[in-house]
């Protein structure tokens, strides 16, 4: 009953002109201003090479990193989180998924692993 879900719809030629229309701006405004909804969560391609994220920021509040692991490059990932300090919009934090653990070995030391590889890149 609490949860509204508005899907993407049919694929267009140019989403980028669509999500950086004026009829965007005004629905995002209309959502905001009709106190209907607590959160508006808007799900964007993959950062590295589309634009679609930093265009939707223009519009949020805030803004979530989300990492595959395994799936990302380290340089597009440094890449893009340095982008993402670069927008006027406040990250709320990085959650990593696809995370393989391999429970034969000892759990801490893969968890000490990841969290050195994103100390590297992230503080």
């Amino acid at each position: 009953n609490n949860l509204s879900v508005l899907t993407a719809g049919p694929i267009v030629s140019d989403p980028v002109k669509l999500i950086d229309s004026n009829t965007m701006k005004k629905f995002i405004s209309n959502l905001k201003e009709s106190n209907e909804f607590d959160y508006v969560i808007f799900d964007t391609p993959p950062a590295f090479g589309l634009s679609d994220y930093k265009i939707v920021s223009k519009y949020s509040d805030s803004l979530i990193f989300l990492i595959s692991i395994g799936h990302s490059k380290r340089y597009f990932i440094k890449k893009t989180y340095n982008d993402i300090k670069n927008l006027e919009v406040n990250l709320l934090g990085i959650i990593v998924n696809l995370v393989e653990t391999d429970y034969s070995r000892s759990l801490n030391d893969e968890i000490v692993g990841y969290f050195d590889w994103f100390k590297k890149i992230f503080i």
